[in-house]
């Protein structure tokens, strides 16, 4: 192997050996261990030091990640001197004593945050350990190593989406209204600034305006913002208790028309591991009606979500990795969805029993679904290499009256209504510019509804999805895990 080759890694190793660690904003930062960054150091790299680090837990602390650079070396032929004896005599020992010295000078350099974590996923990478970082992300352990290298696949990722999309690229900004039901308390507002300062620093300079609702009729705590007052940032506010339709129906179709998607997000959902500039590129080149980030626990072994389909993926049996993959229904606390159809879903949550959530993601997803069947467009998308964390604190049903199920009388699961079935119609069928791109126009059948029947009579919600998702087999975009 070429020398820069061999000296780049050992300049990653390094980086990993002497405590380098790359913060969740990019800034170089303590290893996770709270050790300050120091020399490197020699350590014994026998057969247990190797076992250990293929399978412990590499990200965990210092001693683990420099065993996972050490693996990396042994493998690449980069071990041949022994930490005492030093280097042969001759022309090779001199290039190895040539490529120590530039490792020392790099690891006293201060690097960038950009190579910092060109080095930390060099180390991950040459390591092999990429299959143990989707094992990290999937259990939710936030380590600083695990995030800073998840970020970046992600990165590469939005490229390969490009790349295979051509004509996917979009300059103009989004527009994002996010719909949050959020109670009046320091772990709530945390969250939101937590999740505000990721959004906010997406490079395309998509635009996130908030509706918040204070279910506990407070807001107190969130008063004290200096972001709270400003409408710009917060363009609407409710104070008093109630279910999330409730406060869905708040949202008109006027309103939702100035932007491209509605988030309904839960308050206890953290962007750890979500990327917004690879979400938005999801966004632009695969063009889902509805779409959503898959569910991790907020740490390993806690619950993320009981939709089993929604969980994270890990890796194929050919070592790639799913980063996308449609689906049969999404999530009710945390979907995207196309302010196209904003108005059919209006439409439908004015007639459900509001106290209860259940089946309004049915309808959206069944829309998505009939966008697919007949336009075809992407259908229910589950964006897997963007998890959310779920800290699982479930304000709404505590103390309150919202419920569970099809609503009090059945509402909530009832046939899609003619205005339901023309509003759809109105929202698929149009033709939609973006970016210069024109779709074409998509003509759905006047009695689509049909489709639904179940014994000549109309059917409920859930026959109507089940009788849309039928009509297709699901997909899903796989990619190599490699930042490469």
């Amino acid at each position: 192997m070429a020398a820069a080759v061999r000296v780049a890694c050992l300049a990653a190793c390094a980086c990993a050996v002497s405590g380098l660690a790359v913060g969740q904003a990019g800034e170089a930062a303590a290893p996770p261990g709270g050790a300050a960054p120091g020399r490197a150091r020699s350590q014994g790299t026998g057969p247990d030091h190797f076992a250990r680090c293929r399978n412990g837990r590499p990200f965990e602390d210092k001693e683990s990640l420099e065993m996972c650079c050490a693996s990396g070396r042994k493998r690449l032929g980069m071990l041949e001197v022994g930490a005492a004896a030093g280097p042969p005599p001759g022309a090779w020992g001199a290039r190895k004593r040539e490529e120590r010295r530039q490792v020392r000078q790099a690891a006293h350099r201060t690097l960038t945050a950009e190579e910092s974590r060109q080095r930390v996923t060099s180390c991950i990478e040459e390591g092999g350990h990429m299959e143990e970082l989707v094992k990290t992300v999937e259990k939710g352990a936030t380590l600083p190593l695990a995030v800073t290298a998840w970020r970046a696949y992600q990165d590469k990722l939005a490229r390969q989406l490009l790349e295979d999309h051509p004509g996917g690229a979009r300059e103009t900004p989004y527009r994002i209204l996010v719909a949050i039901a959020v109670k009046d308390a320091a772990e709530s507002v945390d969250i939101f600034n937590f999740n505000l300062r990721r959004l906010r620093s997406n490079k395309a300079g998509d635009k996130f305006e908030f509706a918040l609702f204070h279910h506990d009729g407070s807001n107190e705590q969130w008063a004290q913002q200096a972001w709270y007052g400003n409408n710009g940032t917060v363009v609407l506010k409710h104070l008093g208790r109630g279910c999330k339709p409730e406060f869905w129906e708040t949202i008109t179709p006027e309103m939702a028309a100035g932007y491209d998607y509605l988030w309904l997000l839960d308050e206890d959902l953290q962007m750890d591991f979500l990327s917004w500039d690879f979400y938005r590129t999801v966004l632009s080149t695969l063009d889902p009606v509805v779409s959503q980030p898959v569910v991790i626990g907020k740490e390993p072994g806690m619950r993320g979500t009981d939709i089993l389909d929604l969980r994270m993926r890990g890796v194929l049996d050919d070592g790639r990795f799913t980063f996308a993959y449609e689906t049969v229904r999404t999530d009710v606390q945390i979907p995207v969805i196309s302010a196209k159809i904003w108005a059919a879903v209006h439409e439908r949550i004015a007639g459900n029993d509001r106290t209860s959530a259940w089946y309004t993601d049915t309808f959206w997803d069944t829309v998505a679904e009939l966008g697919k069947a007949e336009c075809q467009r992407t259908g229910i998308l589950a964006v897997n290499a963007a998890p959310l964390r779920h800290f699982n604190w479930h304000n709404l049903f505590n103390g309150t009256k919202c419920a569970k199920g099809c609503g009090a009388a059945g509402e909530n699961c009832r046939p899609v209504s003619g205005t339901e079935a023309r509003l759809v119609r109105q929202a698929l069928g149009a033709a939609a510019a973006q970016d210069g791109r024109t779709e074409t126009p998509c003509q759905i059948p006047e009695n689509w509804t049909g489709a639904c029947q179940v014994h000549g009579q109309s059917g409920s919600m859930p026959d109507c999805l089940q009788a849309m998702l039928q009509k297709s087999s699901r997909r899903q975009w796989n990619a190599e895990l490699s930042f490469d």
